[in-house]
């Protein structure tokens, strides 16, 4: 009788971490955002809204704002990419509540090559939080679209 109990016990014990395993991978917020036009003079301190947005589970990310917001509590992953043309630059800044986390930049004046530039960030945020791409380094900043620059975030 206590061995029936044991792994009535131990099957009840493993049903339950398979379902919060299954819950947790299926309340995952994931964005993924690509930008299709090019964009010129943009101005210092402005947020980088994306135009097209391929991916949007859980809805963390709003495309008329920029931001991402933290649907929950946990450790997510940010990543941007920007290409920008020769002899132009493009610096931006992964901001977590009006507060610059990392920059990223991409060209140089006096480069004659099309640049790229990456950058990924691990963040532990409150559900409520904030994350956004900013424009930094000046006005006038050029960013090609074609899907050559992305924004993404998800929860890990």
């Amino acid at each position: 009788m206590l061995l029936y109990l044991i792994d009535d016990f131990q099957v009840r014990v493993q049903i339950k971490m398979m379902f919060l395993i299954l819950f947790a991978y299926v309340t995952v917020s994931a964005a993924d955002i690509y930008q299709t036009s090019s964009e010129q003079g943009l101005r210092s301190n402005a947020i980088v809204c994306l135009d097209s947005v391929y991916i949007n589970e859980g809805q963390a990310y709003n495309p008329s704002t920029g931001k991402f917001t933290a649907p929950r509590d946990g450790i997510y992953k940010f990543e941007w990419t920007f290409l920008t043309k020769p002899g132009h630059l493009f610096i931006s800044a992964l901001v977590r509540n009006g507060k610059i986390v990392a920059y990223n930049h991409a060209g140089d004046h006096q480069n004659n090559n099309w640049d790229s530039s990456t950058q990924s960030v691990f963040l532990r945020l409150t559900k409520g939080e904030q994350v956004w791409i900013q424009v930094r380094g000046g006005d006038g900043r050029y960013l090609h679209g074609d899907t050559y620059s992305t924004f993404s975030g998800q929860s890990i």
